[in-house]
């Protein structure tokens, strides 16, 4: 799972007061503070909007405009989109006695299954408290295996989400491993290169010496190691400010 879609339908934005939200309290008790969360995508059909406009002048003005205050937090996102549900597929209704009745939540239940179809990798949280729409989409998940969740199904996504915090963490730590590895592998490349340096230095001042002190060998000798340990010492020291 490499992403979360969320649809809110009107049912949903009449009786809360805040947008979907996946953070949990991680060590920190901080929210998000132990959960690697995928991208999400808020969804809003257009269609919804214009039912909860409606009902601003209706006696269910209080909750309309609550809702309304909702859809506005939610379109603050960062990412959050308008749908128009006269473009999604009209499914199948399986349950035909207690699925949606409305062709607009038929066309909701659309949407979210043509969001499955078109990305495979995502999950798709619908966010409803339509017992019509619950149905048809419980249906979906249990019979056919769907990606989709409401908040009956809460606990199975956020099994998901941990599984998903899992291989984050894992893909973290071998890209850690992988850049010490190739740290240490740099670092030995290098202290050999200065060594040889430094080798090859002392040898060129024991040829030195050899050539102004013909035949006395063991100053030869003492003149080299004196000046490749010096050298040494220098390149190490240069490595150890690198």
């Amino acid at each position: 799972m490499d992403h979360i879609i969320v649809i809110y339908d009107t049912s949903f934005l009449l009786r809360e007061s805040e947008p979907v939200r996946f953070e949990r309290a991680g060590r920190s008790g901080r929210p998000g503070g132990g959960l690697a969360i995928p991208p999400v995508t808020h969804i809003i059909p257009r269609q919804v909007k214009e039912e909860i406009h409606a009902r601003l002048d209706s006696p269910e003005h209080e909750s309309a405009q609550r809702a309304r205050s909702l859809c506005s937090k939610i379109m603050a996102l960062p990412a959050c989109e308008e749908a128009d549900l006269a473009g999604a597929s009209m499914p199948a209704i399986q349950e035909k006695f207690l699925g949606p009745q409305s062709e607009r939540d038929q066309r909701l239940v659309g949407l979210a299954l043509d969001c499955i179809a078109e990305f495979p990798s995502a999950a798709v949280y619908v966010a409803t408290h339509d017992g019509g729409i619950l149905a048809e989409l419980s249906h979906h998940r249990s019979k056919a295996g769907a990606s989709v969740f409401t908040a009956s199904t809460r606990p199975q996504l956020d099994e998901l989400l941990s599984a998903h915090e899992a291989e984050e963490r894992a893909r973290s730590e071998r890209e850690r491993e992988s850049r010490s590895a190739a740290a240490k592998r740099a670092t030995m490349k290098s202290v050999v290169f200065r060594a040889a340096i430094g080798a090859l230095i002392g040898a060129g001042l024991g040829y030195y010496f050899l050539q102004q002190r013909r035949g006395d060998t063991l100053f030869t000798l003492l003149a080299g190691g004196l000046g490749g340990a010096v050298v040494g010492g220098w390149l190490a020291a240069q490595l150890g400010r690198d």
